[in-house]
């Protein structure tokens, strides 16, 4: 997305391979064409380590989509590609992953005026580079580092499928089914170029190591050993003193930025207005009302007595009126009715159209 920092590149630093993050790219594909199998394919092109798999790979795109891949190659391969990167820069990466997580670090600072910004910066990189120091203390200084360590264990798990044959002196063709390449001891290559990209080997140099029966740490290039890595963080950043220990200037003491108006209509934020939500009344249907079940109770002279739902219990006997009615019992229906005709009295669509309001309520007796 940004034109301008290839031409810097360019003029600043002429001699020094310039590599655009595949991620990006991906996130660029997914603007201008749908598909996962754009993605899918732009990872297979970018990874491969030879040209001749590449031209494959790209071959697939172009079928599917010539203007997926004219996008591709104006972007120019040997930005993203494996297949067209340089030799012995001891790094085979095809993500800017570094930059991405010291950017989510500062992602605070950088929000914050250029001195304060620089001042968190330096308390982070301070920090970490101590951290760093104590964790490869105790490593040796002429072995490879513990993350090189566990890249080359993560290469032994998948040798086993590779058959190595000797074809002359230190040189041999390692195998597996179709697949075939040429590894020199020599010169510590590999025809699949990962060799010479990452300096630290491939499965088919780790097959040949152990067909051998070599010590693989002895063919890691010096610069991943632990005393190069030691020498990296050697150099301590010092503490400063805050803003209180600073000695005192002639200088006019500077003042906050002036507050600039934002070009443009400013922006107006009405109150919204918190408005109680109705439910639409059903339509096409009468209401459904959950009413209680009576259930029958009898008192103690053995007359039956009706109650309304969980009121009423059928160990318990219930008072009689003068005239020996049940008057709980009737003040209980008489309210459920009530109750009833208030449910009943909200507009409800009959089944001939024609409509009951609450002045013309619905007819319990029909």
């Amino acid at each position: 997305m940004s034109k301008g920092l290839l031409e810097a590149i360019k003029e600043v630093l002429p001699t020094t391979e310039h590599r655009q993050c595949a991620r990006h790219i991906v996130a660029n594909i997914r603007k201008r064409f749908s598909g996962v199998q754009y993605e899918t394919m732009f990872w297979n092109a970018s990874k491969d380590p030879a040209e001749l798999l590449f031209n494959a790979a790209m071959k697939e795109v172009e079928v599917l989509n010539p203007a997926t891949f004219a996008y591709l190659m104006e972007i120019t391969p040997k930005f993203w590609s494996r297949a067209f990167f340089q030799e012995e820069r001891m790094c085979d990466s095809v993500e800017n992953g570094l930059s991405e997580s010291f950017n989510s670090v500062i992602k605070d600072a950088r929000k914050k005026p250029i001195i304060i910004m620089l001042e968190e910066i330096i308390l982070f990189v301070m920090e970490r580079i101590y951290n760093l120091k104590i964790k490869g203390s105790s490593w040796p200084d002429y072995q490879p580092c513990l993350a090189i360590t566990l890249l080359l264990n993560r290469l032994k798990k998948s040798q086993r499928y590779w058959q190595v044959l000797p074809s002359g002196l230190n040189q041999f063709e390692t195998r597996n089914m179709a697949e075939s390449y040429a590894v020199n001891m020599d010169k510590k290559t590999c025809t699949c170029r990962v060799w010479q990209l990452n300096r630290y080997g491939c499965v088919h140099s780790l097959a040949t190591l152990s067909f051998l029966n070599r010590d693989v740490g002895t063919y890691v290039h010096t610069m991943f050993y632990g005393v190069v890595y030691k020498n990296t963080y050697k150099y301590l950043i010092h503490g400063m003193n805050g803003s209180n220990m600073w000695p005192p200037t002639d200088f006019i003491p500077s003042l906050l930025p002036m507050q600039r108006r934002i070009p443009g209509r400013p922006k107006v934020r009405c109150p919204q207005d918190e408005r109680p939500q109705v439910k639409k009344p059903q339509v096409g249907r009468r209401a459904k009302l959950n009413v209680k079940q009576r259930k029958t109770t009898t008192n103690e002279n053995g007359e039956g007595a009706q109650g309304v739902g969980a009121g009423s219990s059928g160990s318990k006997s219930v008072p009689e009126g003068k005239n020996g009615d049940n008057t709980v019992g009737k003040c209980k229906r008489k309210r459920s009715k009530r109750i009833i005709k208030m449910k009943l009295a909200k507009r409800v669509k009959g089944k001939d159209g024609k409509g009951y309001t609450s002045a013309n309520p619905l007819d319990l007796n029909d």
